[in-house]
């Protein structure tokens, strides 16, 4: 399955400064090759980090489940001050990240059938390096 890891963000953030959150989808090429049980194909996590002046037009949309090609989209909203301060740490984003899918999980139970068991452990395997 194919990871993808971007972020939308405003000008309080540099375009460089967001590369490190979409460097870390390098860190999942490794289950890119790997086939899991319900044959979805991407899974792409959207982080909306941006300032309280846009909060309410720029905001995590829910879960979309896509056919052509079969992907799940997960949209999390990013604390703004907090993630603007940790946006240059590997360790943060990966634990925010992993705390934000876990939180998912368990609320959606859809998301949860649909996302193989295998998957998730492999995931979070990765996040926990």
């Amino acid at each position: 399955m194919k990871i993808l890891i971007n972020i939308e963000h405003t000008d309080d953030i540099s375009n460089d400064e967001a590369l490190g959150v979409i460097n870390l989808t390098e860190e999942f090429k490794s289950l890119h090759q790997e086939k899991y049980s319900h044959d979805v194909e991407n899974f792409y996590i959207r982080i909306i980090c941006v300032n309280d002046n846009f909060k309410n037009i720029i905001y995590a949309r829910p879960i979309k489940y896509l056919k052509n090609p079969t992907a799940i989209s997960l949209e999390i909203n990013a604390p703004f001050f907090e993630f603007k301060k940790n946006i240059n740490s590997p360790e943060y984003l990966k634990k925010f990240i992993k705390n934000s899918i876990e939180i998912e999980l368990e609320n959606n139970l859809k998301l949860k059938k649909i996302l193989d068991g295998n998957f998730i452990k492999d995931f979070i395997k990765i996040l926990n390096k």
